[in-house]
């Protein structure tokens, strides 16, 4: 491991381009463009001076000699402009800047993944439905004679329900709604329960939880009288005579 940091500590004592600003993206992508233009045998054609065989280097300059005139017999270096960096060190340095280039667009796609998943926002919860109710009360006036019920009397009430009682919290009685026959729909009744004493007077019904009834109102007032009442076949058919079935 301290060789690995040894060896890298070196690496960046002897890199050319170790003061330098970080080039952008559009440079290193330019400059990797230009890299992988090169031909494969530049390497081959360009040595390094400071590396080349000095016999080798002999042996070619005797050979040019003897092929030109006297003026010629000194090899000549390759020209290089002011300021311009030899070719021998840009062919030396193209893997490097390679993996460099590879490197700077893993970490900016990885920036992108990350301000993506930053940017994504979470939706808040969608509200619950509102729930809406009727509300009825319990009989005013207990009539002095009851009335049979019939299909005509019931077919002009303001309201009429098939219910089931979900709660009974006091006097007030909660039920949910099964089918709507007569005024303007609601999901819930809330209905103020009739005294004890009316169920033996005028049929007043005993309202419990988990049961099912048939239940009219005129004025925002229970209709007794056999009108309202647990579900049963007769009062279903009164029901089903009255608004049709």
């Amino acid at each position: 491991m301290d060789d690995d940091r040894d060896l890298l500590a070196r690496l960046r004592a002897v890199d050319p381009a170790g003061d330098l600003e970080p080039a952008s993206t559009e440079t290193v992508s330019r400059m990797l463009e230009d890299v992988m233009k090169q031909p494969t045998d530049v390497a081959e054609k360009t040595a390094d001076p400071r590396t080349a065989d000095p016999k080798t280097a002999a042996t070619k300059g005797a050979a040019a000699t003897k092929g030109a005139g006297a003026d010629d017999a000194t090899p000549k270096a390759p020209e290089t402009k002011p300021g311009a960096t030899p070719l021998w060190r840009r062919v030396r340095w193209a893997p490097v800047l390679a993996g460099a280039a590879a490197a700077a667009m893993v970490v900016i796609a990885g920036i992108g993944v990350m301000n993506q998943r930053t940017t994504t926002t979470e939706q808040p919860p969608a509200a619950a439905p509102e729930v809406t109710s009727t509300s009825i009360g319990a009989p005013a006036q207990v009539p002095a004679r009851c009335v049979p019920p019939s299909p005509e009397v019931l077919a002009g009430v303001q309201l009429a329900v098939d219910a089931t009682v979900t709660d009974v919290s006091g006097t007030e009685v909660t039920l949910t709604v099964n089918e709507w026959f007569a005024g303007t729909p609601t999901d819930e009744v809330v209905l103020t329960a009739p005294a004890p004493s009316l169920a033996e007077l005028v049929g007043a019904p005993d309202l419990q939880v988990g049961q099912r009834y048939l239940l009219a109102a005129n004025d925002g007032q229970l209709v007794v009288c056999g009108f309202s009442g647990p579900f049963d076949s007769d009062r279903s058919t009164l029901y089903t005579a009255a608004f049709g079935g």
